[in-house]
């Protein structure tokens, strides 16, 4: 049976912790440039956290040992950044959805570079690294999974074979194959870099319409079922899904996977960030009790604490895990 618990941090009412414990866990940090809509973020090798102003046409960096922030001004005016990773060599690859191109940026050297995505009017949507370094990423109206070479700094593009699937979420697993959501095909994809060949799943949900995904150390892909609530797992080596009901309802926004295998989750429209284990299959969520607060993306970097991007309150949020966890007791 899964078991399944909401917790609601009343911080008014005084139940769990005190405002000094809420203050330490959940501490906020606003972007210097107003209504930039940090909507997603990265956190790189120095623990750095990346993000994209989605509405201000920045990259921003906030260092957590100073709590400062630095704001890089995209060359392409209106560009619409739209999600971010960072490779191996530390450079920020970056989708500029309205440009229609894949952005890179070096931090040694403070440049840009902007390649444009061969397919027109594509909407890159979601991307992410290799182990070689490519860059992979969705094109929503383009109906491709999409490749960029750093080395040759050209690109290459694969036809998804259900057409309009819009293609969302991907990811790679361990050996090397690209993983994708088609939000309207209802579909997860894989594509076999080695033979260009894309095979796809059916989802056994009937329009789940998932957006983002995860993939664990165990090879088992995470995303939501948004229209059911649910989060869903596919787990590839046993090729087989499972899905479990969200215990307080609302949509999954962002997705990612800690170190120990915990998936933590954000739902914007209700202010919460939860965390699922998978072994116990039991869910924890907190609501943030701050106005106007909208985590939308979420990322766990190497020391184990948890950043959320605030499009509500236009900042960054920094939370210790390690308070939630303990908290998390069955």
């Amino acid at each position: 049976m899964i078991r399944r618990r909401q917790i609601e941090i009343m911080l008014a009412m005084g139940i769990f912790w005190s405002g000094l414990a809420w203050a330490d866990t959940f501490v906020f940090f606003e972007v210097p440039t107003p209504y930039s809509l940090p909507s997603r973020i990265v956190v790189d090798s120095n623990n750095y956290v990346w993000f994209v102003e989605t509405n201000a046409n920045k990259i921003g960096r906030f260092n957590p040992s100073t709590e400062g922030f630095i704001e890089y001004g995209i060359p392409t005016k209106s560009s619409v950044p739209f999600d971010i990773v960072i490779d191996q060599q530390g450079i920020v690859w970056f989708l500029e959805q309205d440009a229609n191109q894949i952005g890179r940026f070096d931090p040694e050297t403070g440049s840009f570079k902007e390649y444009d995505v061969p397919t027109v009017e594509s909407f890159p949507y979601r991307l992410t690294v290799d182990r070689k370094g490519r860059i992979w990423f969705t094109q929503f109206y383009g109906n491709n999974i999409g490749m960029f070479d750093p080395e040759t700094e050209t690109f290459r593009e694969y036809p998804i074979p259900t057409p309009l699937s819009r293609p969302t979420g991907i990811g790679v697993d361990s050996g090397g194959r690209v993983w994708f959501i088609e939000s309207q095909g209802s579909k997860l994809g894989m594509l076999e870099p080695s033979t260009e060949e894309i095979k796809e799943i059916e989802i056994p949900v009937k329009f789940p319409m998932p957006i983002d995904m995860a993939i664990d150390q165990m090879d088992r892909i995470w995303f939501s079922a948004r229209r059911k609530q649910e989060l869903m797992m596919f787990d590839i080596n046993k090729k087989s899904f499972k899905s479990f009901p969200l215990p307080g309802g609302g949509v999954i926004e962002g997705i990612s996977v800690d170190q120990k295998g915990n998936v933590w989750f954000s739902i914007r429209r209700k202010g919460k960030i939860g965390v699922f284990n998978p072994e116990k299959e039991s869910f924890f969520e907190l609501t943030i009790l701050k106005k106007g607060t909208q985590p939308i993306d979420i990322r766990v970097d190497t020391d184990g604490r948890v950043w959320i991007g605030d499009v509500g309150r236009n900042g960054i949020v920094k939370v210790d895990s390690s308070v939630v966890l303990g908290m998390w007791k069955e």
